[in-house]
């Protein structure tokens, strides 16, 4: 006798019909008529009456029946109680980002003294605020510049911006190059980041008007465009060290600007006055730190490549 056979046996007497039960359990009629047959021999008692493709249960079934189900809640209430015992020894933080591919690499490369369970949320960088504020998460990775001082901004980055285009394009032959030399070429727009809003203000404050030919929501997307020359992109200086490590061989160059352009930002959003709990605090920490290393690595491997000293600068989370 198994669990197995109590349960359909249950099932069996809550229908009375044999087919129906066997639809039921997701299970074949023979297989739940030998089941049952095999109970009954194991009692050494007959639990039903069949009658005309109708069962229904004798004076022992009925007795037995009290007892299965007594058992199977038991059961159902010491799965229960287990699951939560086990949610009880997580934290979980809610957490909203354009993107979330570095939410696993941090908890893995730093794994917890406690067990957090992280709910990802993605959502376009715009309305990473909006989240926030409507208590959908505890806290936000944003990209760009705090646009409110409702929620509090903690930047964990700040960089130059740079274009980063395929080898062969002219403008890769140049040592620097000015924002209105982008005027007439093909742009690539990633909404995980700021662009759109960096553009915007671009074409306010020089005149221009941009030509945005793609437009994308992932990395690896932007990387794949640039290397097949479909168009350029206006990137946070790290950004070219991401590419060439998610693939080597991309044909993709770099170019800096002359003029001084907004500096790209990344940090974290809260709402103030929410106190995070250790484990978010924890997390934010990692976070600040796999940032830090990652972008270190960066710029050591773009200053081997240039003989102009890039400045990437990191905030802390406190």
């Amino acid at each position: 006798m198994d669990l197995l056979q109590l349960q359909y046996f249950c099932t069996i007497a809550q229908y009375e019909n044999i087919t129906r039960a066997a639809k039921a359990l997701f299970v074949s009629q023979p297989n739940l008529s030998t089941s049952l047959s095999r109970l009954e021999d194991d009692l050494g008692v007959k639990l039903f009456e069949r009658r005309r493709g109708k069962v229904s249960l004798t004076e022992n079934g009925q007795l037995f029946l009290s007892y299965a189900e007594r058992v199977l809640s038991e059961l159902n209430a010491g799965i229960k109680a287990v699951q939560a015992a086990e949610q009880a020894n997580f934290d979980q933080l809610r957490v909203v980002s354009s993107q979330l591919d570095f939410i696993g690499e941090i908890l893995q490369k730093y794994p917890a003294d406690r067990r957090i369970r992280i709910k990802q949320v993605k959502c376009a960088n715009m309305d990473v605020y909006d989240r926030v504020l409507s208590d959908d998460a505890d806290f936000g990775f944003y990209f760009g510049t705090p646009k409110t001082r409702i929620l509090e901004f903690i930047p964990l980055l700040t960089s130059e911006r740079i274009a980063i285009l395929h080898k062969d394009h002219p403008l890769a032959k140049k040592k620097h190059i000015s924002i209105l030399d982008l005027a007439s070429e093909p742009l690539i727009c990633n909404y995980c980041r700021d662009d759109a809003e960096f553009l915007s203000e671009m074409e306010q404050v020089y005149g221009l008007h941009f030509q945005v030919l793609s437009e994308c929501d992932d990395t690896q997307i932007e990387a794949t465009l640039i290397g097949s020359n479909r168009g350029l992109s206006i990137s946070p200086l790290p950004n070219y060290y991401k590419f060439k490590r998610l693939t080597p061989d991309l044909p993709i160059a770099y170019v800096s600007f002359d003029e001084t352009l907004p500096l790209a930002q990344m940090g974290v959003v809260r709402r103030p006055g929410n106190r995070l709990t250790d484990s978010a605090l924890f997390f934010l920490q990692k976070a600040e730190a796999f940032f830090m290393q990652d972008r270190e690595s960066a710029i050591q491997y773009i200053n081997k490549q240039s003989e102009q000293s890039w400045n990437v600068t990191l905030g802390a989370v406190t």
